[in-house]
């Protein structure tokens, strides 16, 4: 396999990490542009060779500068074979997709990570399956005291219960018998993570020994989520007219999942239409699955306003199997 590359340009600093198969290294170096810094990053990684790359910028300023097609650039340039451009929501906290992987390592029922990332301290919780329950960013600065901790993440607990009540209360409160683990990431998360597994009910804990890799590691693996729109004008429908617009829209969404380097087998779609209605004006949205179902019951040539069509689809990258060398921080 080709080594992978993670370049992750933040506000900051720029954190590199290499996976050859074998081993993971992560590091950090000086601040620069990718049209600076790209080669000498390679070269402090040890890359002569053909490679492939994931890159994220989060810099507030470059992160527009630098788009894909600039970025792939400089990948081709110094033997890159593959760049993921990592610019979804769903990537923007990679630390979540390792803190999901090593769980998978546990019979934990659900999960709460911690990571520390420069200033910015992240705290998400997730459900088994990795819905999430409720997330949260802490300046480091603002968790001097354990009181302060606690009471960061009883809040984020509150706001979670309150937006996730029909949809998520098994993440939010485990049930007799269930094991909550907690999963430290970056520089000194392990200050904060004994608190916040007592606030939260955590049964279980680990940092990973290497720990400082795994947010990293997680850019290669965080599932990537791809929508796209088609206005239809509130045009009149009926499902049939609807599921014959929808061929186009999953045509270019395979599109998109090839162009991500993926085979559309790695991928789940669905498919939405948002129908003419409230919904604080910005229309109803329902899945075209449960309209089908329903002209079943009823007319099938029912007619529907429709505002517009969506195509989610999410793609999941293969994960490799990465060794995991763990060190237990709680049980109880």
């Amino acid at each position: 396999m080709l080594d992978l590359i993670a370049i992750d340009v933040g506000a900051a600093r720029v954190r590199l990490c290499r996976w050859d198969g074998r081993e993971a290294r992560a590091l950090e170096v000086e601040l620069a542009k990718p049209d600076a810094g790209w080669r000498h990053w390679l070269s402090e990684l040890g890359i002569t060779g053909a490679h492939e790359v994931v890159f994220r910028c989060t810099h507030p300023e470059w992160s527009a500068e630098f788009d894909r097609d600039r970025v792939g650039e400089f990948a081709r340039a110094a033997g890159g074979r593959w760049l993921r451009f990592l610019t979804s929501s769903a990537t923007s906290n990679p630390g979540l997709a390792a803190a999901r992987y090593l769980a998978d390592r546990t019979r934990w029922t659900s999960l709460v990570s911690v990571e520390q990332d420069g200033a910015d301290v992240h705290v998400g919780l997730q459900d088994r399956r990795g819905r999430m329950g409720g997330f949260m960013t802490l300046r480091a600065g603002d968790l001097a005291t354990d009181s302060a901790v606690s009471k960061a993440a009883r809040e984020m607990m509150q706001a979670s219960v309150v937006k996730n009540v029909n949809a998520s209360e098994g993440v939010m409160r485990p049930a007799a018998g269930d094991r909550r683990g907690l999963v430290c990431l970056g520089d000194a998360a392990e200050r904060w993570g004994p608190v916040i597994a007592e606030t939260l009910s955590c049964t279980h804990a680990l940092v990973p020994t290497n720990a400082e890799s795994w947010p990293l590691l997680g850019m290669l693996i965080a599932p990537i989520e791809l929508e796209f729109e088609q206005d239809m004008a509130g045009r009149e429908m009926t499902v049939s007219e609807l599921r014959g617009e929808f061929v186009g829209l999953m045509d270019i969404a395979g599109d998109a999942i090839t162009r991500e380097g993926y085979d559309l087998d790695d991928a789940e779609s669905t498919r939405h239409v948002v129908l003419e209605g409230p919904r604080e004006e910005g229309g109803a949205e329902v899945d075209l699955e449960s309209l089908i179902a329903a002209g079943r019951e009823r007319e099938a040539d029912r007619k529907h306003p429709v505002r517009s069509i969506r195509v989610r689809s999410v793609v999941y990258p293969p994960r490799p199997d990465w060794p995991v060398d763990v060190a237990p921080l709680i049980e109880r």
